[in-house]
């Protein structure tokens, strides 16, 4: 985890794993601005990688968005020139918007490069809970498919929370025409988990999906049938925040969950 730098500001996120939610943290709550030692992209971190090339089998690197850590090409450079590469396997986690053209002429060179893309919804969902632009993701992460490089491994991890966990099949439906496989994760820490389902919201994603094929999506129902009911509150009132700071509707853009989470906002124009 080379520091909080991204260009992101995931509804999901943290302070300490963005650079723009720390300051929006700062900007809209008085909490002390969060700014992590660009340690990832110092000589001695550089240094120290390296000098350890020859017996390293496994890099994992997340953020942040690790794809805008430039400087650690240079690891990759060494790895590959010093024949090291062919016994190390590469892992990102990516939210996907930065076209890695800085570390993909080494890539080849590996044992395995395996990324994990962060994509909780499509669309106009994607772009309200995470921040970015649907389709310069999606078009970078089928770009990097069409590379056809042996070597490459692309998955699709989301994260489920109450803002998506209606709108799931989605992306299992986008990945699974891709050919991509999903990794689940859920939601923690954020005041989004699914723990503030509502009795209505989980009847209706209950309803919803109680036939879906994918085993994640049963899996998901029966960690929400254990769940006690909530209110909402905690839901409502941190989707509140987001879209008022931000000028968004999360009821425009997710309006059945909204609905079943009694949840009802509309942006000042």
């Amino acid at each position: 985890k080379f520091n909080n730098t991204c260009n992101f500001k995931c509804r999901i996120c943290s302070s300490g794993s963005s650079s723009l939610f720390a300051q929006e943290e700062h900007k809209f709550r008085g909490i002390p601005l969060v700014v992590q030692d660009n340690w990832g992209e110092s000589e001695d971190f550089i240094n120290q990688i390296t000098s350890h090339l020859p017996n390293i089998k496994n890099i994992d690197m997340f953020g942040g968005e690790p794809f805008l850590i430039k400087k650690f090409k240079k690891v990759l450079e060494l790895a590959v020139k010093n024949d090291y590469a062919k016994n190390i396997r590469l892992h990102y986690n990516s939210n996907g918007s930065i076209w890695p053209e800085h570390f993909l002429p080494y890539w080849h060179s590996f044992q395995l490069v395996d990324i994990h893309f962060s994509i909780d919804a499509i669309n106009k969902q994607f772009e309200l809970e995470r921040g970015g632009n649907w389709h310069e993701v999606e078009n970078n992460i089928l770009k990097l498919k069409s590379l056809e490089l042996p070597n490459l491994s692309i998955n699709i991890m989301p994260t489920i929370s109450v803002m998506n966990v209606y709108y799931i099949d989605q992306v299992y439906d986008w990945a699974t025409k891709h050919g991509f496989p999903i990794f689940v994760s859920h939601a923690r820490g954020v005041g989004l988990e699914l723990q503030y389902l509502t009795q209505e919201a989980k009847e209706l994603i209950i309803k919803k999906f109680k036939n879906h094929p994918w085993d994640e999506i049963q899996k998901i129902i029966k960690i929400i049938q254990n769940l006690p009911n909530s209110d909402g509150q905690q839901f409502q009132s941190k989707t509140k925040w987001f879209d008022q700071i931000r000028g968004e509707s999360f009821s425009n853009s997710h309006p059945e969950i909204a609905k079943a989470m009694g949840y009802v906002y509309n942006k000042q124009l």
